[in-house]
């Protein structure tokens, strides 16, 4: 072999570190832009105004990436398990080149609860009851009152969850929203509406009622009881 032809067939060979190229840097942090139960869209910093990236994830074919105009890369993981946490490996690629990889992982959002019911009322409470959404993961729950402040609600063995609402004012209407949480993800919320209890006053008026006596309330109780204790009728 000439030495021209085997200086040619060593060029060839020879990988891109041969010719001084180094591999580039990998990227430093990942965030998850939005999210819902199928799919997560993350988002990140292009390193060097680089475009090219891929994307590993547990047991699934290495994505390709390339960044658009601008100095961010988003990306959106898709058929995905709802509340599920995924693994994922992103390298910045260059030519024949990559980074090594950055690691990070992320959830799906978990389902939401769909009914909530009232387990007992009185005039300050209202003890909430609703099915877990599931036995196996480790969820827990958020309740928000409007106006009010987020209370977090473990999730207790057994498939029931019991909460109870302190506090309140008598006769009166209110609205929660309740969330199932994984980890940091939230589901979407179930928005539901209840009222508490009456006055322990109007007992002996009903009691009365009940007897037969009539006290000359009657109107004005009834309308308290359709319409709330805003409206009341001499």
């Amino acid at each position: 072999m000439g030495p021209i032809r085997f200086i040619l067939l060593t060029l060839l060979l020879c990988s891109s570190q041969c010719l001084g190229q180094e591999a580039p840097p990998a990227v430093t942090l990942v965030n998850v832009k939005t999210r819902n139960e199928t799919h997560i869209e993350l988002e990140w910093t292009k390193v060097n105004n680089i475009n090219t990236y891929a994307l590993k994830s547990s047991d699934e074919p290495e994505t390709p990436i390339t960044g658009l105009d601008g100095n961010t890369v988003t990306h959106t993981v898709s058929s995905l398990s709802a509340g599920t946490k995924y693994s994922f490996t992103l390298f910045t690629v260059l030519e024949e080149l990559r980074s090594t990889g950055f690691e990070f992982p992320a959830v799906t959002a978990p389902p939401a609860v769909t009914l909530v019911i009232v387990k007992t009322r009185s005039e300050t409470d209202i003890e909430l009851e609703w099915t877990k959404v599931s036995d196996i993961n480790p969820y827990t729950y958020i309740l928000k009152r409007t106006g009010g402040t987020d209370t977090p609600i473990p999730g207790p063995a057994g498939n029931k969850v019991t909460h109870t609402v302190s506090s309140l004012s008598a006769g009166t209407e209110y609205s929660f929203t309740l969330f199932t949480v994984f980890e940091d993800a939230r589901s979407t919320g179930h928005d539901f509406s209840e009222v508490t209890g009456m006055f322990p006053m109007f007992t002996k008026p009903f009691n009365d009622l009940a007897k037969g006596k009539r006290t000359g309330r009657e109107k004005q109780i009834k309308i308290i009881l359709c319409y709330g204790p805003d409206i009341s009728v001499s």
